[in-house]
Order: structure tokens, then sequence, then C-alpha cells
């Protein structure tokens, strides 16, 4: 019983911020994006085979892949997530957060055509290979971190 509430409170989450995400996009962009969400964190993975698996639909799997491919394929979608992505962290950070920025990137050995590829540094085998780079920002409230480690 308690992991079916579980359940049904993760799905209500999803469910509220896909529509922060997708606000003014229309219900089936909306139903697209929280599929993936629910999918990658159901199956920790981003393969559209995954998530779709995830959603246990009664048709064919490779039409559910098919589907999903097609709505995420929308013109401007991941521009438009990537902002609403932004404004939903962007009220949560105040003058006394900290930003930690961390400047990385990711090599891909065996890309070759992929979209925006780049000459990256492997840090593990020390040379220059194929890649991404990647940059991560942490925010942190130094009040809080503060606050509780005084009272450990």
């Amino acid at each position: 019983m308690m992991i079916h509430h579980m359940g049904y409170k993760v799905r209500a989450q999803i469910h509220r911020f896909s529509g922060k995400l997708c606000n003014g996009m229309g219900k089936v962009t909306q139903r697209c994006v929280e599929e993936m969400l629910y999918g990658i964190q159901a199956r920790g993975s981003v393969r559209l085979s995954e998530v779709a698996r995830s959603l246990e639909e009664s048709i064919s799997l490779k039409k559910v892949i098919e589907r999903l491919s097609r709505n995420l394929a929308r013109r401007g979608l991941a521009e438009a997530i990537g902002e609403a992505v932004l404004k939903e962290g962007a009220v949560k950070v105040t003058e006394d957060t900290v930003l930690i920025v961390d400047p990385t990137d990711i090599t891909k050995k065996y890309a070759r055509k992929m979209e925006y590829l780049a000459q990256v540094r492997d840090g593990s085998d020390k040379v220059l290979g194929n890649g991404y780079w990647v940059n991560t920002v942490v925010g942190a409230e130094v009040g809080l971190l503060r606050d509780h480690t005084a009272h450990s």
C-alpha cells in the first residue's frame, strides 16, 4: 500500500513539474515530456526503448518509441524546456546562494558524426578525443549549511 502511495505521489509531482516546463505548449507535448520524465526516473535511463518499456502501454513497443521520438523532435522543444528549467531554478537563487561551476567534458570515443561534436581532453587517458563540453552549476544555501552543521 505504501509503495503504491509513493508511486502516486511521484507521478503527481512529475505531472506538476511537466506542466510548468510545458506551459502553453499543448497537451500532446506535455504528455510526452511527462512520459519522458517518468520513464527516465523509473528506468534510470534516457534510452527511448527503456522509457517506452516503463510506460507499459498496450500498443507495441515500436509504436511507443516512434511516438516519443516524433514528439521529442518538435521544433523548439529542447530550447523551450531549457528555458523553463532555467526559469524554475532561477527563482530559487538568492543573493546568499553559492553557485559552484564545474566545467568538464564527456568523451565519445567512437563518435564520428554526432551533432556539435568537439575536441575535448580525456582526463582518464590524457589524450584529445571527440566529445562534448559540459557546464554543471550547483547552488547551495550557505546559511542552511551553517545551521545544519551547527546542530550536528
